[in-house]
């Protein structure tokens, strides 16, 4: 918890939205808006940009410790910046972990963008279940 919030509510596409609207109330302010803002020489949300990737580096690293993964697969809307998103990433989890976390863990986009969790969501259905759909129950 981070200020009585949860990993998530700080260091997703919304919470990026939800702390430029707390810096710049009424902006209407999406995660994209902000990247573009920071992009185009904004300095404030140039500022949320940074702590954001900070947020989002020290929770994956905390997942790292925890886990010890092999690869790291990060998905969504955002990862559409595609490489830009994934070196600032790296650079900001280089910040976090140990030299030897660099060499035993990928950090990679997933190649289904923002349809990445449906579509774990559907294999992992299919593996459960073998695709069978069962009626509901009017109990």
């Amino acid at each position: 918890l981070v200020d009585g919030k949860v990993w998530e509510d700080h260091a997703s596409p919304r919470g990026l939205a939800a702390a430029a609207e707390r810096v710049r109330p009424g902006c209407g302010f999406d995660a994209e808006a902000v990247f573009a803002a920071r992009d185009a020489g904004d300095a404030e949300m140039a500022a949320l940009v940074d702590q954001w990737f900070a947020l989002l580096a020290t929770g994956l690293a905390n997942l790292l410790f925890a886990f010890n993964p092999a690869r790291v697969i990060v998905g969504g809307g955002i990862t559409a910046r595609g490489p830009a998103f994934l070196q600032e990433l790296r650079e900001h989890m280089r910040q976090r972990l140990r030299p030897e976390f660099h060499r035993m863990c990928d950090i990679a986009l997933a190649s289904a963008g923002n349809h990445a969790g449906l579509l774990g969501a559907a294999r992992l259905w299919l593996t459960q279940y073998g695709g069978a759909v069962t009626p509901a129950s009017n109990d």
